[in-house]
Formats: C-alpha cells, structure tokens, sequence
C-alpha cells in the first residue's frame, strides 16, 4: 500500500533523529499585534492564537505514556490538486491522516510546527464522549441515571430532570441558541472566560442557571453548555477532574506523543465544549482509538460510543439541515446515520474523520476566519472520503 503525502514544495518534513536541531521560531502573530481575549478568535491573529491558547488562558496539563515513536509518511505519490487547493481555502493548519494506525499523510502550513498544540474546540465534546464511553465500561458511569444525581446543584435548573444520555446524545431541550455571533453565545463565552469581563460567573454557574424549554430526550439540540455538564458528571463519577481523565482514558490508551492542555474557567472549571488544544498528530490518535484496536482495550472503552445514532432525534433536530440524514450519538456525529463513519467537528475548521471499515483517520487543524465557512464546509467530508477510499485501494 502506497502512502500520500503533499509535495514538497507545501510540506514540512518530518525528519528523524540525529537531525541538526531547529531554528529558534520568530513571534508572528499574522502580521499584527499580539492577540488578547479580546480579539483572539478574530483573523488574522488567530492563527497564531488558535495554536498558542495556553499563552492566553489558564490551562491544566494532559499527559500520557508516550506510545511508540512517530512514523513520517513515505513520500511515494502526491494528493490531488483539489485537495491541495481546499487545503488554503480552508484556512487548514495542519493534516495528518493515519491508514491503519500508520501515518499516511503529514502536512503543515507555512509557520506550523508538529508540535504546535491548537484548540481542537468542539472537538473537545468528543473527547468527553470517549472518556464517557469508558466510565460506562468501567462501571463508573450510569447513562440513564438524572443528571442531579451526580451533580445535585442541577436540581433546580432546566437540566435537573435530564438523563445522563440525554447529555452525551445532546438531547437535553435547553433554552440556549447556538449562534456564534448572537446573544446568547456571547453571554456564555463571558461566563466561561473566553472574553474579557470584570465579573465572569463560571461555566458551572452557567449551566445551573439555563432553563429548559420542553420535554428532554425527543430531539437533538445543539448546546455546547451541555457538553460542559457531562463533563463535570463525569468528574464527580470518577472523582477526577477532566484533565486527568482525558489523560487516563485517552492520552494514556492512544500512546499521546506529546501532553495537551484543558482550559480552564476563571474558576478552575474545564471548559469541555471547547477547551482541549492537542497536536494535529494526537488528533489524529484519538481518532484511531475509535477503530477499535488500541494498545490498552480502547475497543471496550468506546463500545456505548460506537452504537447507532438516533436517527429520529437528528432529523427533527437543530442541525437536521446542517448534515441530513445523520445521527448523533456521545458527541461524535454519524454522518451517514450509522456509526461506520463518525465525524468531530469544531468552529473554525477542527474536524477528526474516522472511516471505521476502511481504517482511515483523518485530522484537520485551521483558522478560518469565521466560525463555520458553508463552502468550506461543503468540501469537506467528500474530501475526507475520496482520501480514506484511495488509501483503501477503492478507487
């Protein structure tokens, strides 16, 4: 089997050891000052925030075993030009693509460095549903217990009589509009300290304090303070906080080359919808986990994780017109409505891909300058799927 790679002429080699060692890197922040929580999510500064967000936020350490030493991809055939082209009009960052555990394609933008930690976003949700996933196996973790009674400062809030399912499948009816450039995200993005404010409340606060709109359970709905309180009942199940349980569930299993970073609230809280920040190469190791067959029986970790989707819940759901015909389930899409292909997708371009059958992963890293960009978008799981069928031999 082949490996694809880039061309030289867009690619960072990845080079062994004994190489001489690199150049001190320059402090380019995109050409202007350094970016602030004020304007750290705004182009072109956030190309060098999106990869240095420890430098802006208070942060807690993940760390891992380290697994066995990085591969670079054989350079034997060149992606296609339309990849290549997608690549900049996506704003990427990084790709890196494993075929069966091995990487197959490494590439970085201009000032990207392998080692870069950048925030995954929402991808960090389906970090939580892996270690979700394992608190179940483990025995720890009851997905139809309430919510309450694991964190019973929810009792009197909208999500008091939600099940923990309800939170990993994002079913839980919450009065909460997730639109990027509206009210009711920026109240939140205050209260969890992703922008300046003399009074931020805290995520847990927050999410105590959101009420509900209807019936739980019926219909997806997207609200990433959700994904904030599966995390702290996973933290009160297991009696860590989410940084250690990402490190003994995820980092440790998937053999993590390098530690990641959880941000944190001004409250010490970890803020789980969007706050992991990882190299492109452990992105793509917590895809591969999914596959089933990691060094530490990561294939009965994630067996609650890799079940169908309700398809009924997506389509009368708040992103049924977003990806038709796809489920959702512990915070990973399925994009055909079946657990074969699962998607993480955060703003700004974070996406890990895993084809399960084909054994293909794929991360992507970018800076968009808008959170979600719909041409972009558009491009990119047919993109995702013509690389897993070439690496397969389908094509």
């Amino acid at each position: 089997m082949s490996r694809v790679c880039l061309g030289e002429a867009a690619s960072i080699n990845v080079t062994g050891p004994g190489t001489a060692a690199p150049k001190p890197r320059e402090r380019d922040f995109g050409g202007g000052p350094r970016p602030t929580l004020a304007d750290w999510l705004t182009a072109p500064g956030n190309k060098w925030a999106f990869r240095h967000a420890r430098e802006l936020f208070t942060s807690e350490r993940v760390g891992g075993a380290p697994g066995p030493a990085w591969t670079p991809p054989l350079h034997q055939s060149p992606l296609t030009e339309p990849l290549t082209d997608y690549l900049g009009r996506s704003h990427t960052d990084a790709l890196v693509v494993l075929h069966d555990g091995r990487p197959a394609v490494e590439w970085y933008a201009p000032g990207v460095q392998p080692d870069d930690r950048h925030i995954l976003f929402s991808v960090t949700k389906s970090v939580v549903g892996i270690v979700a996933s394992a608190l179940v196996a483990d025995g720890l973790l009851d997905p139809g217990a309430p919510v309450s009674s694991y964190v019973p400062e929810t009792a009197v809030g909208g999500y008091g009589d939600a099940t923990v399912r309800e939170l990993l499948d994002m079913t839980a009816n919450i009065r909460f509009v997730e639109d990027y450039d509206g009210p009711d995200v920026r109240r939140y993005r205050v209260a969890v300290g992703q922008l300046p404010s003399a009074n931020s409340e805290g995520i847990h606060a927050f999410v105590c304090g959101l009420p509900s709109v209807g019936r739980h359970g019926e219909s997806l709905s997207y609200v990433s303070p959700t994904a904030d309180l599966a995390a702290w009942v996973c933290e009160r199940a297991a009696g860590m906080s989410l940084a250690q349980l990402v490190s003994t569930y995820v980092w440790g299993p998937m053999g993590a080359e390098s530690d990641g970073d959880m941000l944190l609230d001004h409250h010490g809280a970890a803020r789980a919808s969007g706050g992991l920040c990882a190299t492109a190469r452990d992105m793509a190791r917590i895809g591969h986990l999914l596959i089933g067959d990691g060094p530490d029986g990561a294939g009965r970790s994630t067996a609650d994780l890799l079940r169908p989707g309700d398809r009924g819940a997506w389509a009368t759901g708040t992103l049924a017109d977003f990806m038709p015909g796809a489920a959702y389930r512990s915070f990973w899409y399925q994009p055909n409505g079946t657990p074969d292909v699962l998607l993480a997708a955060g703003i700004h371009g974070q996406r890990i891909y895993v084809d399960v059958s084909r054994r293909v992963v794929v991360a992507q890293q970018a800076s968009l300058p808008e959170a979600y960009d719909h041409r972009t978008w558009t491009e990119t799981l047919p993109a995702f799927e013509s690389l897993a069928r070439a690496l397969a031999g389908d094509d």
